[in-house]
């Protein structure tokens, strides 16, 4: 057998408007649940495009619910794919963005055999 690429989860996150959100990107790996012996590998998370609206910024390293303030400058484009170990990024919306679908971004989850999914 063949191993498979995991599957990113898809997210449609709702939160109050101009409010920085902690958002966790996850997904599986349908192949290593099935048929391997050893324990679940842990799947990493990158972040593949910027938000339509809005910016990403990491968290704190030593707090992971620190905020985007604690941070000076949010995630680039010159930084994609920009590997996530923890899976956890801030979303700060567009100032006065409000309503369903008014931005997206894009991630996928790599495995340890480094194979991805959109």
């Amino acid at each position: 057998l063949d191993d498979s690429a995991p599957v990113a989860a898809e997210r449609a996150v709702a939160m109050p408007e101009d409010t920085p959100t902690l958002i966790l990107l996850s997904g599986a790996d349908p192949f290593d649940q099935e048929y391997s012996p050893r324990p679940p590998v842990p799947l990493m998370a990158e972040i593949t495009t910027l938000p339509t609206a809005g910016r990403i910024y990491l968290p704190a390293t030593d707090d992971p619910v620190g905020g985007p303030a604690a941070h000076s400058q949010p995630v680039g484009a010159q930084e994609l794919p920009l590997p996530l170990p923890g899976g956890r990024i801030w979303y700060v919306p567009a100032r006065d963005m409000a309503g369903d679908g008014v931005a997206s971004f894009e991630y996928r989850v790599v495995d340890a055999a480094a194979q991805a999914s959109p």
